[in-house]
C-alpha cells in the first residue's frame, strides 16, 4: 500500500517513516487490546427495499484527517441520500457519483471515539444482484494531528440479495371460547430466524406488535399461543414478521372464536302459547349468573359467547297473576276426587299452598284469590320451568321456557 502524507500543503513519499510509525501505532493499539479498523457494514435486502449502509471508524485514536474512496455497483444500488451523520464533523467533503463514494475531512480536534456509532450512513434503493462496497486502498487513509498516516485495516461491506423462499404462513383458526389458539410460521431448513407476531383489529389496515402478556405467549417464537380465547378476539388477524436477517411477513390468518349458543322463547302454557315479552332470562351455572338478557316483544331470547359446560336457564316473569277462577277450583276438586287427572305443568300449578298434595284446600284458595279474599299464594304467582342444557361442543340449543300462573290449571289465562 502506498500512502500520501501531507505536511502544510507539501506532498512526499514516506514509506519507511510510515512503516516505522505503523509498527509503533499497531503495537500501542494491540497493547490495549484494541483492533483499529475502518469498515462498511453488510446488509441484505429485497429488490425495491431502501437500505442503509453505515461506515465505521472503530478503535482508532487521534484521527485528525481521513480520506475514503468506496466503490459499488450502480446496477445494484441507486443512491438516495445521506441517512444520518451522527455527530458534528465540521467541514466535510462528501460526494457520490458513478458508483464511487468519496469522503474527506480534517480538523484541529481529533475524531471522537465513536465505538459502535457509525461515522456516516448512506441510503440506497436496492435494484438487483449483490454488490461489494469496497475501499480503494490507493486513496483511503487516516492521519493524526501531525499529518502522519495511521495504519488500520479496511474491511468492505456487502449489500446482499435476500434469499427467496416460500414462508409457511399460519392458517385460519376456529377455537372454542376458553380454549387455546395456536398460529405457526415455521420454515423447514432455514435457521437463525427471528420472529415477531403482530395483530390487526381492522382487517389488516394497521398492525400492532404483540408482547408476552395474557392472553398472548410465544410472540417472538415460531408459534403464537392465545389462551384463553375470548369473544373479543374473534375476526382478528395475526401475522408474523420473520427476519433472516431479511424481513418477510407471512400472510395473515384470522381467528374465529366459537361458542355454544342458546335460542328460545318464553311462552305461557295456554293453547296459543302466548309469548311473554320483556321478562328477564338468566343463564346460570349453579348459583352463578353467567349471562342475563330480556325477551323481546315476541318473547324470544338468546345467549352467546359462553364456555362449554352445563347450564340452567331461569326466567323471571314480572307480569301480573291471573287465570285462576271457579272453573279451576272445580277442576282441582275433581282431580282430588279422581274424576279427572291433571297433568304437569297444570298438576304442579294446582298445589297453590305447597303442601305437596292437591285437594279442596287448594281449590278454596284459588277461589278466594279470584274474589279478592287472598292477595297471594304460598307458592307464589308463577310456575316457571328451569331447563338444563349441557354443551360438549360449540353447538346451538333451542330451549323454550314455559310459564304458568299458579291456580290456572286449565290454562285459560292470556297474559
Amino acid at each position: 500500500m502506498k500512502f500520501k502524507m501531507k505536511f502544510f500543503g507539501s506532498h512526499f513519499n514516506g514509506v519507511f517513516i510510515i512503516l516505522f510509525l505503523s509498527v509503533i501505532l499497531q503495537f500501542n493499539l494491540q497493547a490495549f487490546g484494541q483492533t483499529p479498523r475502518v469498515f462498511v457494514d453488510t446488509t441484505a435486502a429485497q429488490i425495491g427495499d431502501t437500505v442503509i449502509v453505515s461506515l465505521y471508524v472503530q478503535d482508532v485514536p487521534d484521527v485528525h484527517s481521513f480520506t475514503f474512496w468506496i466503490h459499488y455497483k450502480e446496477s445494484a444500488l441507486d443512491f438516495v441520500g445521506y441517512s444520518a451523520i451522527n455527530f458534528n464533523l465540521g467541514t466535510i467533503a462528501n460526494t457520490v457519483s458513478n458508483g464511487n463514494i468519496s469522503l474527506g475531512w480534517f480538523g484541529l480536534n481529533p475524531l471522537p471515539d465513536l465505538g459502535k456509532i457509525p461515522l456516516l450512513q448512506y441510503k440506497f434503493v436496492y435494484l438487483s444482484d449483490s454488490t461489494i462496497l469496497n475501499f480503494d486502498l490507493a486513496y483511503s487513509e487516516l492521519g493524526d494531528g501531525l499529518g502522519n498516516p495511521i495504519v488500520v485495516s479496511f474491511f468492505p461491506g456487502y449489500v446482499l440479495q435476500c434469499p427467496v423462499f416460500s414462508l409457511n404462513s399460519p392458517t385460519n383458526s376456529s377455537v372454542v371460547i376458553g380454549d387455546t389458539a395456536v398460529f405457526s410460521a415455521t420454515q423447514a431448513g432455514i435457521t437463525n430466524l427471528s420472529y415477531q407476531w403482530a395483530e390487526s383489529t381492522n382487517n389488516g389496515s394497521t398492525w400492532i406488535d404483540l408482547v408476552n402478556s395474557p392472553p398472548y405467549a410465544g410472540v417472538t417464537t415460531a408459534n403464537l399461543k392465545i389462551f384463553p380465547v375470548n369473544p373479543g378476539l374473534t375476526q382478528r388477524l395475526y401475522r408474523c414478521k420473520i427476519n433472516t436477517p431479511c424481513v418477510y411477513y407471512t400472510f395473515p390468518a384470522q381467528l374465529t372464536v366459537l361458542s355454544p349458543s342458546i335460542i328460545g322463547a318464553v311462552t305461557y302454557g295456554n293453547a296459543a302459547s302466548t309469548p311473554i315479552p320483556y321478562c328477564t332470562v338468566a343463564l346460570k351455572q349453579g348459583s352463578l349468573i353467567v349471562a342475563q338478557t330480556t325477551t323481546n316483544m315476541l318473547g324470544n331470547y338468546s345467549f352467546n359467547d359462553f364456555e362449554l359446560g352445563t347450564y340452567t336457564i331461569e326466567a323471571n316473569v314480572n307480569t301480573a297473576w291471573g287465570g285462576g277462577n271457579s272453573n279451576d277450583a272445580l277442576m282441582i276438586v275433581k282431580h282430588f276426587a279422581g274424576l279427572i287427572t291433571l297433568l304437569d305443568p297444570y298438576k304442579t300449578a294446582a298445589d297453590v299452598n305447597l303442601d305437596n298434595s292437591i285437594n279442596s284446600a287448594d281449590a278454596l284458595m284459588v277461589l278466594k284469590r279470584k274474589i279478592g279474599l287472598l292477595s297471594g299464594f304460598p307458592s307464589g304467582d308463577w310456575l316457571v320451568s328451569k331447563p338444563n342444557v349441557t354443551f360438549a361442543s360449540a353447538s346451538q340449543a333451542l330451549v323454550d321456557i314455559e310459564v304458568l300462573c299458579f291456580g290456572d290449571v286449565n290454562g285459560s289465562f292470556v297474559p
